[in-house]
């Protein structure tokens, strides 16, 4: 009777004081790439535990920053690169309509290179 009462007693002790890890965890997983502005609850600081939630959130704050700055560079290489492209198209769509008298014969390199710049071939 004593054994069982002590089995019983050390679990609800352990799962009282494993409470914290599970909120921690539930939390956790919450928290994707999308929705990197999740944080940690920190109660008490000087609590071991809370001091895991302190560099686990440190830590989000740095992939935060990282992903806000990659978002932010594929952004301007797009920008900066369709400019270079347009200008190629316009280009070549201009030779092309110069040749129309050898149109066949061009047409289909004219296509080729306009769906690689991502255009339409008219």
């Amino acid at each position: 009777m004593a054994a069982v009462l002590s089995a019983t007693g050390a679990y609800l002790i352990a799962s009282r004081s494993l409470l914290p890890v599970s909120q921690m965890a539930a939390r956790a997983q919450q928290i994707t790439a999308d929705s990197l502005g999740g944080r940690l609850p920190v109660a008490n600081p000087h609590d071991e535990l809370e001091k895991l939630a302190v560099v686990f959130n440190a830590t989000l704050s740095r992939l935060e920053s990282s992903f806000s700055e990659l978002r932010r560079f594929t952004a301007d290489a797009s920008r900066e690169l369709r400019t270079p492209l347009t200008a190629i198209q316009a280009l070549v769509k201009r030779r092309f309509d110069q040749t129309m008298g050898t149109r066949k014969p061009c047409e289909k390199h004219f296509q080729a290179c306009s769906k690689k710049l991502g255009g339409s071939a008219t």
